[in-house]
């Protein structure tokens, strides 16, 4: 009998041990890197309008 899946991806997935990161440690990255990026992207956007504004007179 010919299976799609390997054993050890039924049981991985059943345990709570998906692929790579667990997803536990992969939301706490998430919810620390979301606000970084948040003010990284607004101060780059406020950089480059101020750069416009110089640049136009």
């Amino acid at each position: 009998m010919e299976r799609s899946l390997p054993i050890y991806a039924s049981t991985a997935t059943r345990r709570g041990r998906g692929r790579g990161w667990s997803s536990r440690r992969r939301r706490r990255w998430l919810r620390r890197l979301r606000p970084a990026l948040l003010s990284v992207t607004v101060s780059a956007l406020a950089l480059l309008a101020l750069g416009t504004e110089r640049a136009l007179g």
